[in-house]
């Protein structure tokens, strides 16, 4: 069991447990709803736990890549409102996903605000203080990665089973989370300041920040049951616009909007399901299964919001507006691969500046290589470290 878990966490790219230093983040106040989360567990569905892990496993990838992280170490997911947090031991910090204000507040107690997309030094004692977002979820990533024990060979928080993460919970006032060890962690405070003053104010994560919208446009497939809605109805889901209800959590955003209505009516038997997938239970909203889904389900099966639009579903707040159009699948797996290589060019775009910025503060690259590091966690993820 524990080589499987290990084989696990390394091609997930969580920090091994034998990095582990004893660097630690303290929280001060928990934010809204903030969590443990790393791109997931896959291969337990059988046993009923899904993948779960980040809701926008982009931004968590892109924010580990910005620290030297390896894309899949384990995070904090914050939703609608951020934390504030203390750290330890000095180390290279990076925001990602929807903007919202933060500020590093430093031992002599200067205050500065902190970018999104841009990776900054906090030192021992430092406080980073996150306000409310531009949109739901954004993730904060530090050096070396969150190092709490691996359950089924992932650091993610799995909400409905209580367990991963910090013990299976958001997180709350007075919860010491471990850091890992390795990469740009070991960089020493004034390393660190000088790559990054090398490095610069570019944000080239820039591209990759959560646009708002008026109403949200899901592109959507149509599922096995899209046939049992009647013609109204399909014109409706498709013509119409629906409100995400204050109900919806980690496991499925709750729509609300025009009666939907079934042309048949039969016994379902129970099916798998995945991130995305649209279920119409009797006599309610259509429901769009999230991170946390259960793995089977006996809801007609709608259809599904393609995987290029997981960031968008990340993003979506109670109150929000929602429309769907529908795609083929050629289009759909052309879309995904194009996002794919932006990703990918993305990851080596910020690896190659790290060197550069290592090079010109004076420091070996070779010491702290993030370039090496994507070249590792590709080898371990067999050969792609695209989501």
């Amino acid at each position: 069991m524990r080589g499987r878990q290990a084989e696990e966490e390394a091609a997930s790219g969580a920090v091994p447990a034998r990095q582990a230093s004893a660097a630690v983040l303290i929280v001060e106040n928990g934010g809204f709803f903030t969590t443990v989360q790393d791109l997931g567990r896959p291969g337990y569905r059988a046993s009923g736990v899904p993948p779960a892990g980040a809701m926008d496993p982009e931004a968590l990838r892109i924010a580990n890549r910005l620290v030297g992280n390896p894309p899949g170490a384990a995070a904090l997911e914050i939703t609608l409102a951020g934390p504030a947090l203390r750290l330890t031991e000095g180390r290279l910090v990076a925001l990602m996903g929807a903007p919202g204000p933060a500020e590093a507040v430093f031992p002599d107690g200067r205050v500065e605000a902190v970018p999104f997309g841009r990776p900054f030094f906090l030192p021992s004692g430092g406080r980073l203080r996150i306000g409310r977002l531009g949109g739901a979820r954004a993730y904060v990533a530090v050096a070396g990665g969150i190092a709490v024990p691996p359950v089924l060979g992932s650091r993610s928080t799995y909400l409905p089973a209580r367990f991963g993460g910090m013990e299976g919970r958001r997180l709350v006032a007075g919860d010491r989370l471990p850091l890992g060890g390795g990469g740009l962690s070991a960089l020493p405070p004034d390393a660190a300041r000088a790559a990054l003053r090398a490095w610069g104010r570019a944000r080239p994560a820039a591209a990759f920040f959560p646009a708002e919208h008026a109403v949200t446009v899901l592109r959507f497939l149509p599922g096995p049951e899209w046939d049992w809605l009647t013609e109204a109805a399909q014109a409706a889901f498709l013509g119409e616009v629906f409100t995400v209800s204050p109900a919806s959590n980690r496991m499925g955003a709750r729509l609300k909007g025009p009666p939907l209505p079934l042309s048949r009516r039969e016994e379902l038997f129970s099916a798998a399901v995945d991130f995305g997938v649209v279920q119409l239970p009797p006599g309610g909203g259509p429901i769009v299964l999230l991170s946390d889904h259960q793995t089977t389900g006996g809801y007609p099966r709608i259809g599904a919001v393609i995987a290029v639009d997981r960031p968008l579903l990340a993003q979506l707040r109670p109150g929000d507006r929602v429309a769907f159009y529908a795609v083929g699948r050629p289009a759909a797996l052309r879309w995904r691969m194009e996002r794919r290589r932006h990703l990918r060019q993305l990851e080596a775009a910020i690896a190659l500046r790290w060197a550069a910025a290592l090079a010109a503060a004076g420091l070996r690259p070779d010491a702290f290589d993030p370039a090496a590091s994507l070249a590792r966690a590709d080898a371990a993820a067999g050969g792609t470290t695209t989501a």
